[in-house]
């Protein structure tokens, strides 16, 4: 009978190892940590509370503006067809391409109306300036050339619509119009603010767009001497005025 009683124990002993070694063994060490609890100022917080940029639960600036909510929304689904929840950053792809946009357009029309920019203007140099390109760009010697190849060629017509010109030239050279392609010859009488001028400008201008808008030809070199001193006396009241 002992010796069964041992047996007993000792197969409990065996069998109880395997549980005993798995028991947890983990040791709490008590922490010796002073901490510092701080207070907040309850008057500076609402104070962070009534400004806009610390409001974390709505966002103002698509609330109140029902395009820019709806634009929003659009970028979210884009996004989120994108693989993406976040349209934060498709938003600002958006705004800074408008940006380029808007500065790409900009850049575009300065280019238009300073003639095309530098480049154009480059090439434009090389080509030889006719009768029919003769613009607000030209020269006064090169108007000068034409006008003096046109008279020796018997084109008097031609002739008196760069004598035309010509007078746009000076008058825009000393700053009492702007000469601009896209101005009609009504809006340079009503620019051009001297009297003593404009009575003269107004009848040469009635007499180039009779020839040139009329199709008149001058019949012979008196007819056209006569249209031509008019051109240069009014010339040289141009270039001769002071203010």
């Amino acid at each position: 009978m002992p010796h069964k009683t041992v047996f007993v124990y000792l197969f409990l002993l065996i069998f109880s190892l395997p549980g005993m070694a798995n028991e947890d063994t983990t040791y709490f060490v008590k922490d010796t940590v002073i901490v510092d609890y701080r207070n907040f100022d309850e008057s500076q917080l609402e104070e962070y509370r009534k400004q806009e940029r610390f409001n974390f639960q709505r966002n103002p600036s698509y609330e109140n503006n029902p395009i820019r909510r709806m634009l929003f929304k659009l970028l979210e689904w884009l996004a989120e067809g994108l693989g993406s929840r976040n349209a934060n950053f498709i938003w600002k792809l958006l705004y800074y391409g408008i940006i380029l946009v808007g500065v790409a357009f900009l850049l575009y029309f300065i280019m238009r109306r300073h003639g095309g920019g530098f480049f154009t203007r480059s090439i434009r140099d090389q080509e030889p300036i006719t009768a029919e390109t003769v613009d607000e760009k030209s020269s006064r010697e090169d108007i000068q050339q034409l006008i003096d190849t046109a008279i020796a060629n018997n084109e008097y017509r031609v002739a008196v619509r760069l004598l035309y010109l010509r007078s746009l030239r000076a008058l825009d050279d000393k700053r009492l119009i702007h000469w601009s392609s896209g101005k009609t010859n009504f809006d340079y009488i009503r620019e051009l603010k001297v009297e003593d001028l404009k009575n003269e400008f107004i009848e040469t201008t009635r007499i180039y767009e009779y020839l040139w808008y009329g199709e008149f030809e001058l019949e012979d070199t008196e007819e056209f001497d006569r249209v031509r001193r008019m051109f240069e006396h009014l010339d040289t009241k141009i270039l001769n005025h002071v203010g």
